[in-house]
């Protein structure tokens, strides 16, 4: 088989699962009257194949609107909150090859209430799709099957996968981790969310592939361009042609490396007082309550310190009104 396959599902009575390597490829046959049972069967080619991955394939390719599709023992990898205009939901797959299904069910009105790692069996009753996202919005018969299964081996690392834009329909909702660095500014992308442009070694200067996250969490980590960082296990989102690797919480992302805080602005408040904001937040232990990091020109002087945020307060000897300061500050900042 030329080239590599994946998430190529088709219904009835074949379906080939996405391959791996070239000329490798998992071939599952989808019994009738064993469709639903969410049970593993073995072929002679020595792989396994997963009906419920079966399932969650043929519950993707359901239209919008009503259905009646069972999945039977998937894996809940990720239970998302509801954060500004996004739904709380979960997250379902079987494979880690996909495909994975996002549920637009807020998990606290199920009983058992869903966390990550449990194995559940539903009916999906109504299908819809947002912002290319397929996503079921209503479900019933909702159950616990097992708890605390493992994730790890559901996980993909995508870092080097360049295809991520391209094929972004084959990856929606899948877990995945990556590394990668920002380039691009962060924006507004969705009511509550931010996202900026991002690169990895598979994708570079793709403008529909971005990093999205909270806005609050954005800058509780204080994430800007030029910042490495590594995220996941985390779902992967979609927003139409974008591709949005995304984190909700904050042990979902990290950064590894980000640049040095640089001065964005100087403005005098009085005629004693000056607030200085950086790029980055300023680490207070960094601050010398003395003012002696900061250094002007003309004769003023500095003669205290204090740090909020991005925000550093200095107060200063008189200024003298109309009168330009040149200012330095030192690297220990």
């Amino acid at each position: 088989m030329p080239g590599l396959l994946h998430g190529v599902v088709a219904m009835k009575n074949l379906a080939v699962i996405r391959g791996g390597a070239a000329g490798i490829f998992l071939l599952t046959l989808l019994i009738p009257g064993n469709a639903l049972s969410g049970e593993s069967m073995i072929f002679s080619d020595g792989f396994e194949s997963d009906n419920t991955a079966v399932q969650i394939a043929a519950v993707r390719l359901a239209p919008d609107g009503p259905a009646n599709l069972s999945i039977a023992n998937a894996t809940v990898t990720y239970t998302k909150p509801l954060v500004g205009s996004d739904v709380a939901g979960f997250f379902v797959q079987s494979s880690k090859a996909g495909p994975a299904l996002f549920i637009a069910v807020d998990p606290a009105v199920l009983t058992p209430q869903p966390v990550s790692g449990d194995r559940v069996s539903f009916i999906v009753a109504q299908m819809a799709t947002s912002l290319g996202l397929r996503q079921a919005t209503q479900i019933s018969n909702f159950a616990r099957n097992a708890s605390s299964q493992p994730l790890a081996g559901l996980v993909q690392n995508v870092t080097a996968v360049s295809d991520l834009v391209s094929a972004v329909d084959t990856y929606e909702s899948e877990l995945i981790s990556l590394n990668g660095v920002i380039t691009g500014s962060f924006t507004a992308a969705g009511t509550g969310f931010e996202a900026a442009a991002i690169n990895t070694t598979g994708i570079s200067g793709d403008s529909n592939f971005r990093l999205r996250l909270p806005v609050t969490l954005r800058e509780a980590e204080d994430l800007v361009t030029g910042c490495e960082f590594t995220l996941g296990p985390t779902p992967f989102w979609r927003a139409l042609a974008q591709a949005q690797p995304s984190a909700w919480f904050a042990s979902d992302i990290a950064a590894t490396s980000c640049p040095a805080p640089s001065v964005a602005s100087a403005v005098a408040q009085s005629t004693s007082s000056v607030v200085i904001e950086f790029s980055r937040r300023i680490d207070p232990s960094s601050i010398q309550p003395n003012g002696s990091q900061f250094t002007f020109d003309n004769g003023l002087l500095a003669l205290a310190a204090s740090v909020t945020g991005r925000q550093v307060i200095l107060t200063t000897s008189a200024q003298v009104g109309g009168q330009v300061y040149q200012m330095l500050v030192q690297n220990t900042v």
